[in-house]
């Protein structure tokens, strides 16, 4: 088990070999390993001595060499492994992630942002909603820079999944970032209210909040504005996401907020509720029982 890593499932496009460099940049920013799978679906096995599937699996780990040889040397960088399995490609990719440890899944995506179910596509939608650990979306065409801006999207800092705020201090504090909270106030609403906060020694925390009926407009003004480099996701959110990305399509903006996805997925995060709750309670009964005994 290695908590401390990404994992990086991929087709081996060209599309999705940009957005290995991308992760491997973000994981060595976050002083953390990364491991590139790759899945392939077996061919039926046609003589007894099994010649057929043993090419096949050389062949797609000649392939995986290749496509992680992302060093200048065009050699594989130190802290990234390679990882190849066979079968569902969905199937692989939770399993690993839950087999051998991880802290992220990374993923890129061909299309620039549409719509939100275009950014998200079949498969990746599946490997969030089963994945226990966040997953990150990078555009194809992203190149890696230092993250200096994140953007939560919908929440009060205070009030924040414990969850999801803790994994985002950790990059605060990983990045030297600013953390940009972006509140929806219920419609009626007529001011933006603003609050500004030293967090740690270098780096600041930002409560805003925006009337729901101006969100869809200020947010891309507000990414482009600030530079955003991530911006996190709970897919509780997802219809604000969707329709914001939908509004930016017709207004022609979607540059503005084509930078990288950190989501959230609500069943992941109840998972991680329930599991603190028994670790919780667990350690209540031990304390107990060490103080009835003693």
């Amino acid at each position: 088990m290695n908590p401390n890593r990404i994992i990086f499932p991929t087709d081996l496009s060209p599309e999705s070999q940009n957005a290995l460099r991308y992760t491997y940049q973000f994981a060595r920013s976050y002083n953390m390993d990364l491991s590139v799978l790759h899945v392939y679906k077996p061919l039926p096995l046609l003589s007894r001595t099994g010649w057929i599937p043993r090419r096949q699996k050389s062949q797609a780990w000649s392939r995986l060499t290749k496509f992680a040889q992302i060093a200048p040397d065009h050699c594989i960088p130190e802290g990234l492994s390679l990882m190849l399995r066979k079968g569902d490609a969905q199937e692989q990719i939770v399993k690993a992630s839950k087999e051998d440890g991880c802290r992220f899944i990374a993923m890129g995506k061909k299309h620039a942002y549409s719509a939100f179910k275009k950014i998200i596509g079949t498969k990746t939608t599946g490997v969030i909603a089963q994945a226990e650990c966040p997953v990150l979306v990078i555009p194809a065409n992203f190149t890696f820079r230092p993250i200096h801006n994140i953007l939560i999207v919908g929440g009060e800092y205070q009030k924040l999944n414990p969850t999801v705020q803790s994994c985002i201090l950790q990059m605060s504090i990983k990045f030297k970032a600013d953390l940009h909270y972006i509140n929806v106030e219920e419609s009626g609403a007529s001011t933006w209210a603003l609050r500004k906060e030293l967090l740690h020694n270098s780096n600041f925390l930002i409560q805003k909040s925006v009337p729901a009926e101006y969100i869809y407009e200020l947010l891309p003004e507000y990414i482009q504005e600030h530079q955003m480099d991530l911006i996190v996701m709970m897919s509780k959110r997802q219809n604000l996401f969707e329709n914001l990305f939908e509004h930016a399509y017709h207004q022609g903006n979607l540059q503005q907020i084509d930078v990288p996805l950190l989501v959230f997925h609500r069943h992941y995060l109840e998972k991680k509720k329930q599991k603190n709750r028994k670790n919780g309670q667990s350690s209540l009964t031990a304390f107990r029982k060490r103080f009835i005994t003693s």
